[in-house]
């Protein structure tokens, strides 16, 4: 039976601010090209401006506040777990969804960090597979000290090679 060696949950700090700003940007691009339209087609259908521009700012945050919203709900049901041969993401939600990979699959792990990760100590860690019907790669998101989870999964590929 595999042993468990250790588990990790994303650092949900990390994730949200990112995803917040990503969606604030798609849906106020989408926010300002609809205030355009609106206002090349006013001199044909009366339109408040004012009225209209609020209501596009309330619309541009509903939307990004409930992508926000899904993507905390995700992550605080999201658990990394380690075992000496296998590393399972398990997501509880209304069902409990499980994605496994064998340790001996993985052939080399990137940590990906960007800027705001490197403020925050978190980054992404990408498992690549080597296997040929296994084309996705993956990915464990926002972890809190990652350098040190990479090491430990490299301690694990090493156990089993």
């Amino acid at each position: 039976m595999p042993e468990l060696q250790f588990t990790r949950k994303p650092y949900l700090f990390d994730a949200i601010t990112p995803v917040l700003g990503h969606y604030l940007l798609r849906f106020g691009v989408g926010g300002v090209v609809s205030y355009l339209l609106f206002w090349l087609i006013r001199p044909f259908y009366p339109v408040n401006m004012s009225a209209l521009f609020w209501w596009l700012v309330g619309i541009v945050l509903f939307f990004s506040v409930l992508a926000i919203k899904a993507r905390i709900i995700t992550l605080s049901a999201t658990r990394y777990m380690f075992y000496d041969t296998h590393i399972v993401r398990e997501v509880r939600l209304v069902s409990v969804r499980k994605t496994s990979m064998p340790v001996k699959q993985i052939i080399k792990v990137t940590n990906h960090s960007s800027f705001w990760n490197r403020l925050t100590g978190a980054s992404d860690i990408v498992l690549h597979v080597a296997h040929p019907e296994r084309t996705e790669d993956f990915v464990l998101s926002s972890i809190k000290n990652a350098d040190d989870v990479e090491h430990k999964i490299y301690a694990l590929i090493k156990k089993k090679h």
